[in-house]
């Protein structure tokens, strides 16, 4: 088992892990000392050791099937998600489990800026991606029209590498050029002189970017 280093790559596992059905989940922190006793034991609850047979096996009978993602959030706490496919198991019986495709109970990044939602795309299906929530986009907004108003423009020029360095998926790269359109056009509301910062540039996440993670308890 496998504890990510960076908030992007857990990300990137729970888009992966429910794009391919893990839809239903439950999450929350832990101390890190305690993680290798906490992994044993949601192992033996949930069998999160299954092999890729097994797994086919037990959705073919109806049988879910559970992931657990670790992420290091801090010096010594992990955040953790456990992410189930529809079926009958133990899990929903002991654990408060709910459904990523229900509105009000979408995955949330482990510090809140961000919601795993399904999005329409132009000619091609509906498909996952993580965007800001609308409550981190009312917060960015707020200081960016306060950096404007008190003419702050060291925190505007970090608020543009903050902006730069958004992870890249589909919706959070959207929000982040259309927050940078609004630093320039609150700007040049705002202010006489013409916009001293270049143009920022939000790369796609790549998806076969090698992720960072360390082993703490092998399998």
């Amino acid at each position: 088992m496998k504890i990510f280093t960076k908030k992007t790559d857990a990300m990137r596992r729970i888009l992966h892990l429910v794009s391919h059905g893990y839809i239903h989940h439950t999450s929350g922190n832990i101390n890190l000392n305690k993680v290798t006793e906490f992994v044993l034991k949601l192992t033996n609850l949930y069998e999160l050791d299954t092999t890729p047979k097994q797994r086919h096996k037990n959705k073919s009978k109806g049988i879910t099937n559970s992931e657990l993602i670790l992420f290091k959030s801090g010096d010594n706490i992990c955040h953790w998600w456990v992410l189930s496919t529809p079926g009958s198991g133990v899990i929903f019986e002991l654990e408060k489990m709910k459904d990523a495709t229900h509105r009000k109970q979408r995955i949330i990044s482990n510090d809140g800026n961000y919601e795993l939602v399904k999005t329409p795309r132009k000619e091609l299906k509906a498909s996952w991606t993580w965007r800001m929530t609308s409550k981190s986009v009312e917060i960015w907004q707020d200081k960016i029209k306060n950096s404007i108003r008190t003419r702050d423009n060291e925190s505007l020029k970090y608020m543009l590498e903050s902006l730069r360095r958004v992870p890249g998926f589909r919706e959070c790269r959207k929000q982040a050029f259309s927050l940078v359109n609004f630093i320039k056009s609150e700007w040049k509301r705002s202010r006489s002189e013409s916009f001293p910062f270049p143009d920022v540039y939000i790369g796609f996440l790549g998806r076969f970017k090698k992720t960072v993670s360390v082993e703490i308890l092998k399998s």
